[in-house]
């Protein structure tokens, strides 16, 4: 076969346009910090990175779940101590006021504190975290707990609020009252009336009551307390994870810039060179046309 200049031609003008591809590429490469831009560029990789991000967006929906978990838990926990705290000093109230030597007026004073007690335990009972109600179970648009002629009823329910903190790791959100909190409330209730009424049997009788409650609610704060650290360290370790995907992800897809200018300088010089021996070997009115 003869080798014509027409075919020369051809040749040079295809390793030229092979050569300005490869600069192409690697200039994208280097412009977008990419080793993989498209699915073509490296099908398996490709495969691996998508799976990657898959798993990061899973961990990154858990770590929200984590963090409206331990809002919800946090929140919960301080209400409970607010109202550990109105109960012990009503249960103080309680065992001086059994003391004789207090008359019906001191009692009657003391008794509008217990009045405030019994109010600030209703606002706390009735505590809400961004629009709905903590201790309301499921039906956290309604106020669980208020005061009716036959003394305070639950409107709640006893359902869980459940997050969902890893695969098949489900934490339950809230803490669920009803009767502890009713019953506590009607016995501070009877204790202010006794106290109104220097009633110093009733006053007496309420003391173990009120013990009995408190020791719910610290039941309860135990509870809250033991979800919050098992939801800390779970995102802990949601976080850690992020943090390996994110490397991962970032092996899988990412371009070495020092390797990618080292290849663009190479490749760059290649070009230049395949320029000026094409130069010498094709007619001059073809390489201008071909710069």
């Amino acid at each position: 076969m003869r080798i014509t200049q027409k075919i020369i031609h051809g040749e040079i003008q295809a390793e030229l346009f092979k050569s300005m591809s490869r600069l192409q590429t690697i200039s994208e490469e280097m412009a977008s910090g990419k080793r993989i831009r498209r699915p073509s560029d490296d099908p398996l990789q490709t495969v691996k990175a998508l799976s990657l991000r898959r798993n990061r967006d899973q961990f990154e929906a858990f770590l929200r779940n984590a963090d409206d978990a331990l809002s919800w838990l946090r929140f919960s926990d301080s209400a409970l101590e607010g109202i550990e705290n109105l109960i012990s000093r009503a249960r103080e109230i309680a065992i001086d006021q059994a003391n004789a030597i207090y008359d019906q007026k001191i009692r009657a004073n003391v008794a509008a504190e217990v009045r405030n007690i019994l109010s600030q335990m209703l606002n706390l009972a009735n505590s809400s975290f961004n629009g709905r109600y903590i201790f309301a179970g499921s039906a956290t648009t309604s106020v669980p707990f208020s005061e009716e002629e036959g003394g305070f009823v639950y409107r709640g329910n006893s359902e869980e609020l459940l997050r969902e903190i890893g695969p098949g790791d489900i934490v339950p959100v809230n803490a669920i009252l009803s009767d502890k909190m009713v019953n506590v409330l009607n016995e501070i209730k009877g204790l202010e009336e006794a106290l109104s009424e220097n009633d110093v049997e009733g006053i007496r009788g309420k003391i173990g009551a009120l013990e009995d409650g408190l020791d719910r609610i610290l039941e309860a704060r135990a509870d809250v307390g033991a979800r919050s650290a098992r939801v800390e360290m779970t995102k802990n370790f949601l976080l850690d994870q992020k943090t390996e995907m994110a490397r991962l992800l970032s092996e899988t897809e990412d371009a070495d810039i020092a390797d990618v200018i080292t290849r663009f300088a190479q490749e760059q010089n290649a070009y230049r060179i395949a320029l000026e021996v094409a130069a010498r070997i094709i007619q001059p009115s073809l390489i201008d046309f071909l710069r």
